[in-house]
């Protein structure tokens, strides 16, 4: 399994990645060991994931999600997927802000998944407690794009 997930960080700007180990990775992020973006601008809170079955549909769509608006991602984390249409194009104005509501049921959430020794994974079905344990994936490798990429070069798989 695979996750493409949409943190959002301390200046309240969104960073989009990918990886295996949703968990882990969020804690990297923490950390400041993922990424020199969210390093500068830590703490970093998640406000989006979606599991895939293989990696390089996870990495599809976190490049698509890249080239997004922030009123687009704004519009997928809020679940207003009616919006997504009219945002495709360049020029659309809607919110550039997480509404006050999502804002407080993302913090809401996540205070009593942390109660419960797990995490809150927002999706478009809704926000899903899910124990830390249910996401471990101690031993397995960790699949990078590149890895992936050579991974099919070579016929290994690569999900």
């Amino acid at each position: 399994m695979a996750w493409t997930y949409i943190l959002e960080c301390k200046d309240n700007s969104f960073y989009v990645g990918s990886g295996h180990d949703l968990v882990e990775r969020v804690r990297q992020h923490q950390l400041g060991i993922a990424s020199k973006y969210t390093k500068r601008r830590r703490p970093v809170r998640l406000v989006w994931a979606q599991e895939f079955e293989r990696v390089d549909e996870a990495f599809v769509v976190e490049h698509q999600l890249k080239g997004w608006s922030r009123a687009k991602k704004i519009a997928l984390i809020e679940g207003r997927f009616g919006d997504l249409p009219a945002l495709a194009w360049r020029g659309a104005t809607v919110e550039t802000e997480l509404s006050p509501e999502v804002r407080d049921r993302v913090q809401r959430e996540a205070g009593a998944a942390e109660q419960a020794g797990g995490f809150v994974a927002p999706s478009p079905q809704g926000f899903v407690t899910r124990p830390l344990d249910a996401l471990a994936t101690k031993g397995q490798r960790q699949w990078t794009p590149r890895a992936v990429t050579r991974a099919r070069k070579y016929g290994k798989g690569g999900s």
